[in-house]
């Protein structure tokens, strides 16, 4: 699903658009390991979302555009860490990622032959595997809830040898370029 709007809020001087997209997209599992008892198949759902808002603000000699841009995306499981043959269920990690930015730029022309820059931009990003998947529950998974023991075998891997620590990225907080 997606939606745009946007258009002149005063003719040749202040404009804004605004746009939102967003996926849903569920998703199974398959655990195909050569025990039987770890088959199992987790049924989940990728969810996506971003948007954002520009204005263009037009008064000669100046110009100025602020852009804001959002984005969100939940992931049930992390791909790595989800179905195939060589990991058990237990072993699955939900995953989340967040960003936002803002954008200013300002122009001013001096005359015929020159003119001003400057841009201000922050930047935000977080993410990483955080949680245990949260999906249909298995009695096997609980043996990697909350810190449970990761068993790795030749071509087989129960619980959770990655890090779950969450990322932070941060640009700035600001960043000012004049030219």
């Amino acid at each position: 699903m997606s939606a745009t709007v946007g258009g002149p809020i005063r003719r040749d001087r202040v404009h804004i658009f605004a746009n939102y997209e967003y996926e849903r997209q569920p998703l199974t599992f398959y655990y195909t390991t050569p025990y039987p008892e770890f088959n199992v198949s987790l049924p989940g759902t990728t969810m996506e979302s971003q948007g954002g808002v520009r204005s263009i603000f037009s008064f000669p000699p100046a110009h100025m555009t602020v852009r804001w841009a959002r984005y969100h995306n939940n992931t049930p499981c992390e791909p790595n860490r989800c179905g195939g043959s060589n990991v058990m269920a237990s072993s699955a990690i939900e995953g989340t990622r967040d960003s936002n930015d803002l954008n200013v730029a300002l122009s001013h022309v001096l005359g015929t032959r020159a003119v001003t820059k400057s841009r201000a931009v922050t930047q935000d990003s977080t993410g990483g595997s955080v949680r245990s998947f949260s999906g249909t529950p298995h009695p096997l998974r609980v043996w990697a809830l909350k810190g449970g023991p990761s068993i790795s075998l030749r071509g087989f891997t129960q619980g959770r040898p990655t890090s779950t620590r969450p990322q932070h990225v941060s640009q700035g907080p600001y960043q000012f370029v004049m030219t």
